[in-house]
């Protein structure tokens, strides 16, 4: 999975929102896709830098920072998705202060994404199945190409089915196809 600057940077407005102090979000190459401090978008992230490349947990500390090319203090986690690193993201801040919630801001983050990840999947697999059944419906597809696509969808074909057609008469504005499936 890609990580993508949309979504990063809806981690960093949702945690900022609670937490107060600066969000960072990196890719996997360490550069800043999403953050709190919007110049700092597009830059590489020396911290993120030395996560991916150890694999694991990086605190930068006042001191630590100074030998860091444009670090601040703070903590740099890992991002993982279906157990692969996607990115990093990152809490500025005293590490002492924010090592308590850091592991929290990681877990939401990681949420987020798997969130849209599911949506997405979801929303892939209502499309395929709704062109399944335009193929069926239009008989567009061999027998065995159908029969190949229902049991990837897993669908039964010998399932006995009912077509119904609805048609709507209403004197207000017309129905879209949302509010028609509710």
């Amino acid at each position: 999975m890609i990580l993508e600057q949309q979504l990063a940077q809806q981690i960093v407005d949702r945690t900022m929102a609670i937490i107060g102090n600066n969000i960072n979000v990196m890719n996997q190459a360490g550069v800043i896709i999403g953050s709190g401090d919007s110049y700092r978008i597009g830059q590489t992230h020396d911290g993120a830098l030395l996560a991916l490349k150890h694999g694991d947990t990086v605190e930068v500390t006042q001191q630590s920072c100074q030998s860091l090319k444009g670090a601040k203090p703070g903590i740099n986690m890992l991002m993982k998705s279906q157990h692969e690193v996607i990115g990093v993201v990152g809490i500025t801040g005293d590490p002492n202060s924010i090592r308590n919630y850091a592991s929290l801001v990681k877990m939401t983050a990681e949420m987020i994404v798997d969130q849209a990840a599911l949506i997405e999947q979801l929303q892939w697999d209502r499309r395929h199945k709704e062109e399944f059944i335009s193929a069926w419906i239009k008989n567009e597809v061999s027998s065995a190409e159908l029969k190949d696509w229902a049991a990837r969808l897993d669908i039964d074909l010998d399932t006995p089915r009912v077509a119904v057609v609805i048609e709507l008469h209403s004197e207000r504005a017309p129905l879209s196809l949302e509010q028609t499936r509710q």
